[in-house]
């Protein structure tokens, strides 16, 4: 099979798509953290060897980037980081294997969308 593939732009444009990756480039390689390759179980193993703290800052740091990138509304009560911690694990649950930032970014979504409504 071809690594080549056109795709065409709502524009009319054609975009030539090639060397699509056939296996994940290392962080050194890409540019990107490595904290940014972390799966939903990389971090539920991080945990379980005493390393809570590592991830909650992990996913503090992810959570402001999606508040901010997003502009969300959180409500502001005792109870969120139990919500946000519920809402994760629904995500996590879903796709262990995906990455932690686009689990917390949805859960946030999810979250902020579901308290607006309330």
């Amino acid at each position: 099979m071809s690594k080549r593939y056109l795709a065409t732009m709502s524009s009319g444009f054609l975009l030539l798509v090639s060397s699509l990756f056939t296996s994940t480039a290392s962080a050194a390689e890409s540019g990107i953290p490595a904290t940014f390759y972390t799966t939903c179980r990389d971090a539920q193993i991080m945990a379980s060897k005493g390393q809570s703290d590592a991830v909650s800052e992990l996913i503090a740091q992810f959570g402001n980037a999606t508040v901010e990138a997003r502009a969300l509304s959180l409500p502001k009560s005792d109870e969120i980081d139990t919500l946000v911690v519920k809402q994760l694990t629904i995500e996590c649950k879903k796709d262990p294997d995906g990455l932690l930032i686009s689990a917390v970014d949805t859960a946030l979504r999810n979250l902020a969308a579901s308290t607006a409504q309330h």
